[in-house]
């Protein structure tokens, strides 16, 4: 269940990174990079892939270049648009098998333990963007930076702020009273405020 809920979220956001490329002129092959997508989360899940230091390494340097996508964030890059299928199974998948990379289904004893916290983390992060569009939209009056993200205000800011938390400890809660091991919910909550801050 666990597996099929990062897989359902993984690719939920590709194929919404496809549809925001497609509105830049770009055109990925969505089927193709889906299957794809789909193929690298099942492998690494089952242990077909191991998460060696090598692809730690390039994880890094790929997320170093991410993040430099940010000092121009109004331009997508032409390489981007060239090569928009790759790009939408680097950025996603790839990256997202390391939560995987957690629990593989081979392990025993408590090692699921790191898929659930592979979907705590998610979801929790996930609801800050539900929390900013709830209390953004209808509430939304100081902007952050009209420039580089409209939409963006402090009262979005801390409405996503607000959802995290509570679905961070909620989360942390459901999973203790499933057996589950998990860290409390205050420190759940405290973890979710201090990493969105």
């Amino acid at each position: 269940g666990g597996f099929l809920t990062l897989l359902a979220l993984g690719l939920l956001a590709q194929n919404e990174l496809y549809t925001i490329l497609q509105k830049a002129g770009a055109t990925p092959r969505k089927g193709l990079g889906l299957v794809l997508g789909a193929a690298i989360y099942t492998a690494v899940f089952l242990g077909y892939i191991t998460l060696t230091p090598l692809l730690a390494y390039i994880a890094i340097i790929w997320a170093g270049i991410l993040i430099s996508l940010l000092t121009r964030p109004t331009k997508i890059p032409a390489w981007i648009i060239q090569f928009s299928t790759f790009f939408g199974v680097a950025y996603i998948p790839f990256m997202l098998s390391f939560f995987l990379a957690l629990t593989p289904y081979h392990s025993h004893g408590d090692s699921l333990l790191g898929l659930w916290q592979a979907i705590w983390i998610i979801a929790a992060t996930k609801f800050t963007d539900v929390g900013g569009l709830v209390i953004g939209i209808p509430f939304g009056k100081h902007k952050i930076d009209p420039q580089v993200s409209p939409a963006k205000s402090l009262e979005g800011c801390l409405g996503g702020l607000l959802f995290s938390v509570i679905v961070g400890a909620g989360l942390a809660l459901a999973f203790q009273s499933f057996g589950i091991p998990f860290i409390s919910w205050q420190r759940a909550a405290i973890s979710r405020s201090s990493c969105r801050s």
